[in-house]
């Protein structure tokens, strides 16, 4: 009928969702909302800490959840009965409670994880970059960067290289050339590892255009290793001789 949309459920789905959380309590609309923001997988106690309140005291709210067929057990956490539920429920909040969510749940992660924040850095890193559009572009960058490093130190070399590609994405004039550069020459590296060689090419030769100092013109160009092509070598010897001449 017109109606579909790829970033969004289906309005049919959406009438159902709503329709069931206007039969729900307070309490179990506010948890369902929180963690419709977490992810389709949550824990009871970062949605907790995300309402400011005991964990305990969500127990009869997630258990109504349940009842209504809204969310299921999983394990000592909690999911969503459909992917598609989990999508209304966020397609049903404002611009202004999305928001207002997304940053109190990136708090929680922090605070809730302080201890193990390597594990939650992917998660953490989307949740800024929610809030980029909303003047915190810078701390989205910094968590971007940080959950890309710790993907490519554990050989995950496609997470890292989207989670640079997400970190250069935020539009912020204020940011450092050098340290955009630096941003370039690390997904470059990624790309290269992941076996993106254009991708890695691109991201050198963008590295070597923004370097505004010989040490960083030379980490551009050594971005590229000798491969059976005679394009990318080329390039590679364009780079590495305008760094030495620097």
């Amino acid at each position: 009928d017109g109606m579909w949309r790829p970033d969004r459920p289906p309005a049919t789905v959406r009438d159902v969702v709503a329709a069931r959380l206007e039969r729900v309590s307070d309490a179990c609309r506010a948890l369902v909302r929180a963690a419709a923001v977490v992810g389709r997988d949550f824990a009871l106690g970062l949605v907790a800490t995300v309402l400011d309140v005991p964990a305990l005291d969500c127990l009869p709210a997630v258990d109504e959840a349940v009842a209504w067929g809204l969310v299921e057990p999983l394990g000592p956490d909690y999911r969503f009965c459909h992917a598609l539920t989990r999508d209304a429920v966020a397609a049903s909040l404002t611009t202004a409670e999305r928001a207002a969510l997304h940053r109190r749940v990136a708090v929680a992660i922090e605070e809730r994880y302080a201890d193990v924040l390597a594990e939650h850095l992917p998660d953490l890193a989307g949740h800024w970059a929610q809030l980029a559009p909303f003047g915190e572009g810078a701390a989205a960058r910094r968590w971007a960067v940080a959950a890309a490093e710790d993907a490519v130190g554990r050989l995950a070399y496609e997470e890292g290289v989207r989670l640079y590609r997400s970190a250069l994405a935020v539009a912020d004039p204020a940011w450092p050339t050098a340290e955009r550069c630096r941003t370039l020459v690390a997904l470059g590296r990624a790309a290269v590892l992941s076996g993106d060689l254009p991708g890695g090419v691109d991201a050198a030769r963008e590295a070597a255009r923004c370097a505004d100092t010989p040490e960083l013109a030379a980490e551009a160009a050594l971005v590229l290793e000798a491969v059976p092509d005679p394009a990318v070598n080329a390039l590679a010897t364009r780079l590495c001789e305008a760094a030495l001449a620097g």
